[in-house]
C-alpha cells in the first residue's frame, strides 16, 4: 500500500522530502523554481507561436480579399469602359456591384456585341481584358475562401482557442 511505503519512508527521510516527493516537485535534486520556469518559458513560446500564426494566417486572408476588391474594381472600370465605347449607360458605383450584378452587366455587354456584329479593335481587347479579368477574380476568390477557411478553422481549435480569444482573433463571416 501507499500508505505502508509512506511510513517506512517517514523513518528514513525527513518530511520535507516526503512532501516533495507526494506532490513530485522534487526530482532528482531539482526544486520547484527550475521546474516551473521550464513550464512557463514552455508555455510563453508556444503561446507565442500560435500567435504569430493566427496573425499571419489573418494578414494572408486580409491580403486576399484586398486583391479580390482590386480585381472587382478593375473588372467594374473595365466594364465601364466597354460599355461607353458601345453607348450603354452603367452604373459607375463600384460599392454597389456584387457577383450577380457584374455578371449581369457583361451579359448585357457581351449580348450587345453580339447583336452589333464586328465589333471594334479596341473593344475586342477590352473584352479579352475583361475574360482576362474574370479568371483572375475566380482563382483570387478561391484563395480567399482557403484562406479564411484556414483561418477560421485555427482559430476554432482548442488549444489555439485559448489564445485567440485572449488577443481578439475572431473568426471570419
Amino acid at each position: 500500500c501507499f500508505g505502508h511505503f509512506l511510513l517506512k519512508t517517514a523513518n528514513r527521510q525527513t518530511s520535507n522530502e516526503i512532501m516533495c516527493f507526494i506532490f513530485a516537485i522534487k526530482v532528482s535534486g531539482i526544486g520547484v523554481l527550475p521546474i516551473l520556469l521550464v513550464v512557463l518559458c514552455a508555455l510563453f513560446l508556444w503561446g507565442t507561436v500560435v500567435y504569430n500564426s493566427l496573425k499571419s494566417r489573418r494578414e494572408r486572408m486580409e491580403g486576399h480579399l484586398q486583391q479580390v476588391g482590386r480585381m472587382a474594381l478593375e473588372r467594374v472600370q473595365l466594364l465601364s469602359k466597354l460599355g461607353d465605347m458601345l453607348g450603354i449607360s452603367l452604373i459607375n458605383d463600384a460599392e454597389g456591384y456584387d457577383e450577380t450584378r457584374l455578371k449581369a452587366e457583361t451579359e448585357r455587354i457581351e449580348s450587345e456585341m453580339a447583336l452589333r456584329g464586328n465589333p471594334s479593335p479596341a473593344a475586342t481587347e477590352l473584352k479579352n481584358k475583361l475574360a482576362e479579368n474574370a479568371g483572375r477574380l475566380l482563382q483570387n476568390r478561391q484563395k480567399f475562401r482557403a484562406a479564411r477557411e484556414n483561418y477560421n478553422s485555427l482559430c476554432r481549435e482548442m488549444p489555439y482557442r485559448l489564445i485567440a480569444n485572449v488577443f481578439g482573433f475572431k473568426p471570419s463571416a
